[in-house]
């Protein structure tokens, strides 16, 4: 049996939270053999979660553990190196294969949701949304209506409107309920477009939802993109 999982690095630096992070993990094969591998820029911190994770293995559980950079892999921390190329490795071709996203860093990821916002135009739009003062219940039900028709394209208009219906209980409830593994992919280019259509200062909630589509897809380093644009922008639990 081959199993894949996924966690952000970030979690697993401690024994505890390797444990908390694998646990399902775990609890179904207790005594497998694992394969992992720590991809993290700094070195330090992939050899540090995968100390964690050796230390909290279960008995009798067997480890093969490596670091990569993204250019090279090493077998232990003395390792010079063997280079490979990520996204043309026979791994990513089965991962793109088996449609698993394959992405070559977060700064990538957050560029190809975040850029080509128009500035002037935004925040023009932005501006004029703020100044129409819709009741809740008019702007929830606008909001409402934009994400079943689900347009292919959205004006700065509608991503502003969509940003403040957000703030209603009602709307985000609606958001994130309707979002499922079905349309995923279709959700995470609507809420791009709603990132890229206000301001960046308040791209926090939209930014929630772009990191839910990750989630629900199984693309973790998505919803991990998603929950720290979110959090930058002073959106909390």
């Amino acid at each position: 049996v081959e199993v894949t999982a996924r966690v952000d690095i970030v979690g697993v630096q401690t024994v505890d939270g390797v444990r908390v992070a694998l646990a399902g993990v775990w609890r179904r094969f207790p005594h497998a053999d694992y394969v992992s591998v720590a991809y993290a820029a700094d070195q330090e911190q992939g050899w540090r979660a995968l100390e964690s994770l050796r230390l909290a293995l279960p008995p009798r559980a067997g480890l093969c553990a490596l670091h990569s950079d993204g250019v090279r892999w090493y077998a232990d921390p003395t390792d010079d190196g063997t280079p490979y190329d990520a996204r043309s490795s026979r791994t990513a071709a089965e991962a793109t294969l088996q449609g698993m996203p394959v992405h070559p860093s977060r700064e990538s990821l957050r560029a190809s949701v975040a850029s080509g916002r128009n500035e002037a135009l935004v925040l023009a739009a932005w501006r004029r949304v703020l100044g129409r003062r819709v009741d809740a219940d008019a702007l929830t039900e606008e909001a409402q209506a934009l994400l079943t028709a689900s347009p292919d394209l959205l004006t700065a208009d509608q991503a502003a409107l969509l940003t403040l219906a957000l703030e209603q209980q009602e709307f985000i409830d609606d958001a994130v309920l309707s979002t499922c593994r079905q349309n995923a992919e279709q959700r995470l280019a609507f809420w791009a477009q709603v990132v890229r259509g206000v301001p960046d200062e308040c791209a926090g909630l939209p930014w929630v939802l772009v990191g839910l589509t990750g989630w629900v897809s199984g693309d973790g380093a998505l919803q991990v993109v998603g929950v720290e644009e979110a959090q930058a922008r002073g959106v909390e639990d």
